[in-house]
C-alpha cells in the first residue's frame, strides 16, 4: 500500500476541481500522479502504463526522486494510485456534449430560428442539431487517442480481478453517474429553453438522454473502430451531411420528447436571443465554461444564460 492517503483526487486536471475555494499549492505527490495522468491521455494507455515508467514521470513532474519513493515504494504501488486515479476522470465527456459538438447544434439554431415559431419546427429542429452535434463528437473521437485510452482503461477493468480493479471501477461508475447528472440538467435547461420536454412516460428522467447518447455513440464507435471495412461503409454513406449513425441517435432522441404547447412568441424570441447570446460569446470562453460546469456541477455558462 502507498504510505499516505491518495493523491490528487480532487485537483489533478482533466477531472478535478481547481476552481473551488481559494487556489492552493499541488502536494509532489499530486504533480507527479497529474504528470502520469497528462502522460495517459497524450499518448495512451498502453504508452502511459508501461512505457512510461515510474523514474520518467519522476522527471516529467520535477520532483525530486527521495520525495517520490518516501510516498510510493515501488512502481506497483504507484501504478495503482494512477489507476485509481484515471478512474475519477470524467470519460464520458469525450463521447458527448463536447464544445464542438455544442456550437456545431448552436449554429445550426442561428441559422434556421425561423423554425422556432412551430412545434414541428422546434422537433425538427432538435433533432436535427442532435444529428450535427453528435455527428462531430463521433467524427472527432473516432481517430481520438483519449477514446482509445478510455476503451482500453475499461477492458483492463473488467478483465481483472485485482482489488485496485473493483475499487477503480467503482470510481468510475460513481464519476460517469455525477457527469451524466450535470449534462442532464444541462439538456433539460435546453430543452425547456426552446419549448421541448420529455414524453410524460419518462417522468422527467432527463438522464435519458445523456445516457442514451453516450452508449450509443460510444457503441458506434467502438464497433467502427475494430471493423475497418464497416467504418468505410459507414464513413462514405451519409444521410444529407451526417453519419448514418449521427441520424440514427439524432432519430432516437427526437422519439422521447414532445413540444411544449403554448410555446409564445416571447419565449421564442427569447430562445433566439439565448442562442445569438452564446454564439457571441469568444469560443475559448465557451470551452472553458462547459468544462467548467461538467467538473463542478456549479458556475454554467453566463454568455449563455444558464446557471447551475
Amino acid at each position: 500500500m502507498a504510505k499516505s492517503e491518495k493523491p490528487g483526487q480532487h485537483n489533478t486536471g482533466r477531472g478535478g476541481d481547481r476552481h473551488a475555494g481559494r487556489a492552493q499549492p499541488d502536494k509532489p505527490s499530486d504533480v507527479i500522479i497529474k504528470a502520469a495522468v497528462d502522460a495517459v491521455h497524450d499518448a495512451g494507455l498502453e504508452v502511459g502504463l508501461t512505457q512510461q515508467g515510474f523514474e520518467d514521470t519522476i522527471r516529467a513532474a520535477r520532483v525530486s526522486r527521495s520525495t517520490a519513493y518516501r510516498r510510493w515504494d515501488s512502481k506497483k504501488e504507484f501504478t495503482r494510485d494512477l489507476i485509481l486515479e484515471l478512474a475519477r476522470t470524467s470519460w464520458i465527456r469525450s463521447a458527448v456534449l463536447s464544445d464542438e459538438s455544442v456550437d456545431a447544434a448552436f449554429n445550426l439554431v442561428a441559422t434556421r430560428k425561423n423554425e422556432l415559431e412551430s412545434e414541428e419546427g422546434r422537433l425538427d429542429l432538435l433533432r436535427d442539431s442532435v444529428m450535427v452535434g453528435v455527428d462531430r463528437d463521433i467524427r472527432r473521437i473516432s481517430d481520438s487517442v483519449e477514446w482509445r485510452s478510455y476503451v482500453s482503461f475499461t477492458s483492463l477493468l473488467y478483465s481483472s480481478d485485482e482489488q485496485v480493479s473493483r475499487e477503480a471501477l467503482d470510481e468510475l461508475e460513481d464519476n460517469e453517474s455525477v457527469v451524466l447528472g450535470r449534462i442532464s440538467v444541462f439538456v433539460s435547461f435546453v430543452f425547456q429553453t426552446f419549448g421541448i420536454r420529455l414524453r410524460k412516460e419518462y417522468e422527467g428522467n432527463y438522464r435519458l438522454i445523456p445516457a442514451i447518447m453516450s452508449s450509443m455513440i460510444e457503441g458506434f464507435t467502438l464497433r467502427l473502430a475494430h471493423t475497418s471495412d464497416l467504418r468505410e461503409e459507414v464513413e462514405t454513406k451519409s444521410v444529407g451531411s451526417v453519419l448514418l449513425p449521427a441520424y440514427i441517435v439524432g432519430n432516437t432522441v427526437a422519439s422521447l420528447v414532445e413540444a411544449v404547447p403554448g410555446f409564445s412568441a416571447v419565449q421564442n424570441q427569447m430562445a433566439i436571443r439565448i442562442s445569438e447570446r452564446y454564439l457571441a460569446t469568444p469560443i475559448h470562453d465557451r470551452k472553458n465554461q462547459i468544462m467548467y460546469y461538467l467538473e463542478t456541477g456549479s458556475g454554467g455558462f453566463p454568455g449563455f444564460g444558464f446557471t447551475a
